[in-house]
């Protein structure tokens, strides 16, 4: 996640880069595709108006893309790939 602060990016671009990266990270670790995360996905994960999203606006939110406003996004993602006795690990993890 070094590599995301010596981009030269803006401090807040750079901070939406690095959560990106572990974002990608947690979905690696769990040994499941960006695809098969996104297979999981239930309308109960994500309530309201707008529709569960796609694999490709994932990829996109693993670059640091749009994720301004995707905090649910980031929760169910940790939610399915990280095991429950694991997630204090990564949350702390995230903290550093």
């Amino acid at each position: 996640m070094i590599a995301a602060r010596d981009s030269g990016l803006t401090p807040r671009a750079a901070e939406l880069a690095e959560l990106g990266e572990f974002l990608r990270t947690v979905v690696d670790e769990s040994g499941q595709s960006v695809a098969d995360v996104r297979a999981k996905f239930t309308k109960e994960h994500f309530p309201g108006p707008l529709p569960i999203p796609s694999v490709s606006p994932m990829y996109k939110r693993f670059s640091g893309e749009g994720l301004e406003n995707a905090g649910r996004l980031v929760d169910v993602i940790v939610d399915i790939c990280t095991p429950p006795e694991s997630l204090e690990k990564v949350v702390r993890r995230r903290e550093r």
